[in-house]
């Protein structure tokens, strides 16, 4: 791209299948945590069908945000750069990873529509229409060759930041709410944890993608959203129950 400069910061000599095998252990925890972000998303699928059933409708909150944790998994071990080793044309890799970010904030708004009904706001059902907006606008100008992916991402970023906060609003609103009736705030206050993990990380990960180009963008995202994922899950389980 004409804004990132081209550079090689590392260089190995040696037997193919040593540099290989050197290069994917340098990011052994990249590469664990980022699939068991995947295992986590497909089980959470897997227990929202699982426990749905005609007598009590518990809504599709664990299916929204297995989508989120599959998808986030995905972006965060393509991040690692290791399936560049056995791919011959890296544009295709560059392509899934720019869409795997545009469709990231979707199932993260479903969730909270689901879980708290939030989408009868007209701020958030906008939100929405808006994002969908975006995503058809990023394809399209992709295939046609107006835009690269690349170049919109942007938006993407801006919108989860926005999302983070209006969670935030909502999720500090219900623990007020359900403090002053005296009831159990356990479920709220693990929300708190796990969005203010994700939060951070990816404040992190937005000052490095301003500050410069990064061979792995998810370096703290993928940690963060680890927290974030399983202390929502089990959020979302203790309000089921």
């Amino acid at each position: 791209y004409d804004t990132s400069a081209i550079t090689a910061d590392s260089f190995y000599l040696g037997d193919g299948t040593n540099i290989i095998l050197n290069y994917v252990h340098e990011r052994l925890f990249a590469i664990f945590i980022s699939m068991f972000i995947i295992l986590i998303g497909v089980a959470l699928i897997i227990i929202d069908f699982v426990t749905q059933n005609k007598i009590i409708q518990t809504g599709h909150a664990l299916l929204y945000l297995g989508i989120d944790a599959l998808l986030t998994g995905m972006w965060s071990f393509s991040e690692t750069n290791t399936l560049q080793l056995f791919v011959s044309d890296q544009r295709i890799l560059q392509l899934i990873n720019n869409a795997l970010m545009v469709a990231g904030t979707i199932p993260l708004l479903l969730y909270m529509d689901y879980l708290y009904n939030v989408f009868q706001e007209k701020f958030t059902r906008f939100f929405c229409m808006f994002y969908v907006t975006y995503i058809w606008i990023c394809l399209l100008s992709q295939f046609i060759g107006i835009f690269d992916m690349h170049d919109l991402l942007i938006v993407s970023e801006l919108s989860l930041l926005i999302g983070f906060v209006v969670f935030w609003i909502w999720i500090i609103y219900l623990y007020i709410v359900l403090k002053r009736k005296c009831e159990d705030t356990t479920p709220v206050v693990l929300q708190m944890i796990g969005l203010g993990a994700l939060f951070t990380t990816t404040l992190l990960s937005l000052s490095t993608l301003i500050t410069g180009d990064t061979a792995d963008r998810a370096k703290f995202v993928r940690v963060g959203m680890l927290f974030f994922i399983i202390f929502l899950a089990i959020s979302s389980q203790i309000q089921t129950n």
